[in-house]
């Protein structure tokens, strides 16, 4: 392991890995702040000579080290710290309000912009009824409710960005395909 600093993001993968040479078997364990890891959870290759971590988060930050052991002996790696940079202010927690499912419910969001109601809107490229994306929106709480499902003719389908409101309390927004010619389709919602 080679003794040094390194930052990642959060949710970020992170591997570590080791190189040793010596008599054959090599057993490899993966400690943190000087205590055994063991595969699970976000965490694989405790005993291998590669370490992955999946995911991270705050919990992983630490030093990282390796003892390398065989029929005649052992030796343990200089320390690797890794740190878990925060994408958000300090104080400031992020939390998932909603995992879609990519089905009725729609897949892959394209983002959210929140109405003079102060509720949420947003679509999806995919997912929805007809597997052709949907409009949806969604309180603070996390509380989703589709508001509509492209079919994929006319109306368009697989909307690709956010929706937009206009000074008319509409919310518009373009699809990626469908529409009249298959090529675009531009759509504004009564109601949304």
């Amino acid at each position: 392991v080679q003794p040094d600093s390194r930052a990642a993001l959060p949710g970020e993968t992170v591997m570590l890995s080791a190189k040793a040479v010596g008599t054959q078997p090599l057993l490899y364990q993966w400690r943190k702040n000087g205590s055994d890891l063991t595969d699970g959870g976000s965490l694989s290759g405790s005993t291998a000579s590669e370490l992955t971590l999946f995911n991270v988060s705050d919990a992983d930050a630490g030093n990282y080290s390796v003892v390398v052991s065989n029929t005649l002996g052992w030796a343990i790696s200089a320390e690797a710290t890794l740190s878990v940079v925060s994408v958000t202010a300090p104080g400031v927690a992020m939390t998932t309000l909603y995992s879609f499912t990519g089905g009725d419910d729609g897949g892959n969001p394209n983002g959210l912009v929140q109405g003079t109601d102060g509720i949420f809107y947003g679509t999806t490229q995919n997912g929805g009824i007809k597997l052709s994306g949907s409009v949806f929106h969604m309180t603070t709480n996390g509380s989703l409710a589709s508001l509509y499902s492209f079919n994929g003719g006319n109306d368009g389908a697989n909307p690709f960005a956010a929706l937009a409101q206009g000074p008319d309390g509409n919310f518009y927004g373009s699809t990626f395909q469908g529409g009249d010619s298959d090529v675009r389709a531009v759509d504004a919602g009564g109601g949304w």
